[in-house]
């Protein structure tokens, strides 16, 4: 008698488990969840809440009574698999084209922004800019007759390339030299770029010494060619950061801007257009 009470108790037992989605013990396959809740089913998975969070089971792993309770088949299970798999790759493809959009909107204005950068327009709303910061365009005369002005100042210059000066900078182990033509047609022998960063001791250069590593701007400078219209960026300062003699200023070169290469401008002339 107490045996078949166990039997009708242990039926009873499966019955209201079969109509419920709460399990005090649910084993699935290796796993086993306790105080689970199938909280989500799918002819393939089904959601399971347990005390250790939160599991996507597959329906098969489920006892077999479950899986009846769920209405399992293997057919469907397998075709409900085929079409989340189509799914997935059709949103990887579909993100993928989206970010390949949104890279070429990206390079599209970067592309943009450079142009009217190196435009009239774009230089000129730069100059308002630069003189509204306080900095001072420079040119070869300015330089020369009135270092009073521009010494440790912050300016630009614009100017066509002309052509690299050993003797221009402190040395040819220090600095990289150049000649240019500024704005008014004026040659100017003194354009200097520091071969190292902040090496050289000059006071325009935040951070100080700083072990001598190599400037990047080194080899920008090096790729121009005689006649590039090119805006550069700078500070001017004496020969001999220690020194107050005037006779001997340089412009330093902390960043430049090509306006127009030579090519450009040949390329340009030959077809008829204005600069």
């Amino acid at each position: 008698m107490k045996t078949k009470l166990i039997i009708i108790g242990l039926a009873a037992a499966i019955r209201v488990q079969a109509d419920t989605n709460f399990f005090e013990i649910l084993t699935c396959g290796a796993d086993t969840y306790t105080n689970a809740t199938i909280s989500q089913v799918t002819p393939a998975y089904v959601t399971v809440t347990y005390g250790g969070g939160v599991a996507q089971v597959p329906m098969s792993d489920l006892p077999e009574n479950v899986q009846q309770q769920y209405h399992y088949n293997s057919n469907a299970a397998a075709q409900f698999r085929l079409e989340q798999k189509e799914k997935s790759q059709q949103l990887r493809a579909a993100e993928a084209a989206r970010q390949a959009t949104a890279a070429r909107r990206t390079a599209d204005e970067s592309a943009k922004a450079a142009q009217f950068a190196r435009s009239p327009a774009g230089l000129d709303a730069e100059v308002k800019q630069m003189k509204q910061a306080g900095m001072v365009e420079l040119t070869a005369s300015l330089i020369e007759n009135f270092p009073e002005k521009v010494r440790y100042k912050n300016g630009w210059m614009d100017a066509v390339f002309e052509n690299f000066d050993e003797s221009a900078g402190r040395s040819s182990e220090i600095d990289l030299g150049f000649d240019v033509e500024d704005s008014l047609g004026k040659s100017y022998r003194h354009c200097v770029v520091c071969k190292t960063l902040y090496g050289q001791n000059l006071p325009f250069y935040q951070g100080g010494n700083d072990s001598g590593r190599p400037n990047p701007l080194v080899n920008e400078i090096s790729n121009l060619k005689h006649g590039d219209k090119v805006r550069f960026y700078g500070f001017v300062c004496n020969r001999g950061p220690l020194s107050d003699d005037y006779t001997e200023l340089f412009f330093y070169i902390s960043r430049v801007k090509i306006i127009e290469t030579a090519a450009e401008k040949k390329a340009r002339e030959q077809a008829g257009e204005n600069p």
